[in-house]
């Protein structure tokens, strides 16, 4: 398959990704109303799914001694960011949560150009200019700008969240994604189990869990939020870089106030709308109008090629005649 089909279907992916985890902004709240504490929520999250994702790649997980360090700093970020976003999200809305999740495509570039010495071309600047102008608009509660300690925790874990990418970017370069997924994963699950363990283990056990309306959120985070959604992560990070990866992850934020407000966690905005509406134009902007630009200057370049093929021109500008030679195309260095 040609590598741009690749790339394409790749960022498909990514956003059916942004679907899934615009979804995780509900079933985190969801989780936390039926009794389970962040840390457990957090938990058993990471750790069935390290469990049920090494159970599917299981042939092909093949653990090295040169993967450990990466994939053991790769799974901590992960416990930093769910927990800082968790407790996040015990303090603030849903829509609150997710768009301040997506200051992450803001410090990518950033990050990018520090670690990997790659400059950011001018359209992701605008871009990224553009979805923060959504950002703020989305923010906005009528009066003021409301920013609380959620929303504090939540945008450190924006940080965390960048620099795990940069760290996946990094990893996918020097071992297999099956193995990088599974490390990452169960590390974060047992960083989380010690922590819950260490902390929230007695407040847990004198509060009851509601089981039957924890389960379902529980296998949909595991199943579709964590097993699927790295698997796709990796799968896009092999092709594209991480602030492309993240432009179109980014989507979830818009998905998940759209969610927060289906299934009524909060009341419809006028400013959700062209919040979401700029947001989404800075990802067009980004991923589509540069490829775009490429198509229509490689159609260029394609006419400029069969065109002066069609008819060859001497130096003092008269047309030769095409000889065989012409003809299968030996003027083509």
């Amino acid at each position: 398959m040609p590598i741009e089909k690749q790339k394409n279907n790749a960022l498909l992916l990514c956003l059916s990704l942004s679907v899934v985890w615009g979804l995780g902004y509900i079933l985190v709240p969801l989780g936390q109303r039926a009794g389970a504490t962040s840390s457990f929520l957090c938990f058993l999250r990471f750790l069935l799914s390290g469990l049920i994702y090494g159970a599917i790649f299981i042939r092909k997980i093949k653990i090295k001694a040169k993967d450990l360090p990466i994939g053991l700093l790769a799974g901590m970020l992960l416990a930093v960011s769910f927990a800082l976003q968790a407790y996040g999200q015990e303090y603030t809305t849903p829509s609150n949560s997710a768009f301040l999740t997506s200051m992450t495509t803001v410090f990518l570039p950033f990050l990018t150009w520090i670690f990997f010495r790659k400059k950011p071309s001018v359209l992701v600047y605008v871009s990224l200019a553009a979805y923060v102008a959504g950002v703020f608009v989305l923010s906005y509660n009528g009066s003021s700008f409301v920013f609380n300690l959620g929303d504090i925790l939540i945008l450190t874990s924006a940080l965390t969240f960048a620099l795990h990418y940069i760290t996946v970017t990094y990893a996918l370069k020097r071992t297999d994604s099956q193995t990088f997924n599974f490390l990452q994963l169960t590390t974060a699950g047992i960083v989380l189990g010690v922590f819950f363990f260490a902390y929230e283990f007695k407040t847990q056990i004198i509060t009851p869990i509601a089981w039957g309306s924890f389960i379902v959120p529980l296998l949909a985070l595991v199943l579709f939020s964590t097993v699927y959604a790295y698997s796709v992560q990796t799968h896009a990070q092999k092709l594209l870089p991480p602030y492309q990866v993240s432009l179109v992850l980014s989507l979830e934020n818009v998905f998940g106030a759209a969610f927060s407000v289906i299934f009524g966690f909060e009341a419809f905005r006028i400013n959700m709308v062209f919040g979401g509406a700029l947001m989404f134009g800075a990802v067009i902007l980004a991923q589509v109008v540069p490829s775009l630009i490429k198509r229509k200057q490689s159609q260029v370049k394609l006419r400029a090629i069969y065109g002066n093929a069609e008819q060859p021109k001497t130096v003092n500008g008269t047309i030769d005649k095409q000889t065989p030679d012409h003809k299968a195309g030996a003027y083509l260095k």
